[in-house]
């Protein structure tokens, strides 16, 4: 783990998260099949062509690029007694009193119940085996760690540096 990925100042210990090359290649995929829709819009409008369909899947695709940008972490932060996700925006604020156990994982949940799996990263409702339904709040499949808390599901994320985890304490491996 490269050393600028985690950072401890005061009472404030960060970690960053990127991407993993599962979600590189789907982001990237999205991002060719928006740019060659909006491409192809050029000459049909200028022939005069009924475009109605391509304008709603140009429409769909830059909000479903929107949101997700928006949800997926860009890192996480333990300060104020609180474990902050950080993201462009609606930050998410777990307070460390209510963490009851923090485990690592080995792997990313295989079943996605609802929500996005590659495109920025991986955001939602995941099934977690004997656990029921969780949160995935991930951009890559390493170092995850699940905390199981009293104020919400349990909620995977993904840190890229491995001293993360022992901040939180109360570790499980």
């Amino acid at each position: 783990m490269t050393h600028e990925s985690f950072r401890k100042s005061g009472e404030r210990i960060q970690s960053r998260t990127s991407m993993d090359t599962f979600a590189w290649i789907v982001t990237a995929a999205v991002l060719v099949f928006f740019v060659t829709e909006m491409i192809s819009l050029v000459p049909r409008i200028e022939d005069g062509q009924t475009v109605t369909h391509h304008i709603f899947i140009v429409v769909l695709l830059f909000i479903l690029l929107a949101y997700s940008y928006a949800v997926i972490p860009y890192g996480y932060a333990i300060e104020d007694g609180k474990l902050r996700i950080l993201r462009p925006f609606m930050t998410k604020e777990i307070p460390l009193s209510s963490i009851s156990k923090v485990t690592l994982v080995k792997r990313m949940p295989s079943l996605r119940v609802f929500g996005i799996g590659g495109l920025f990263g991986y955001y939602g409702y995941y099934w977690f085996p004997n656990r029921a339904f969780g949160f995935v709040l991930a951009r890559n499949g390493k170092n995850l760690i699940l905390i199981d808390s009293t104020v919400s599901r349990p909620i995977l994320i993904s840190p890229d540096d491995d001293r993360f985890l022992a901040s939180l304490g109360n570790v499980t491996i």
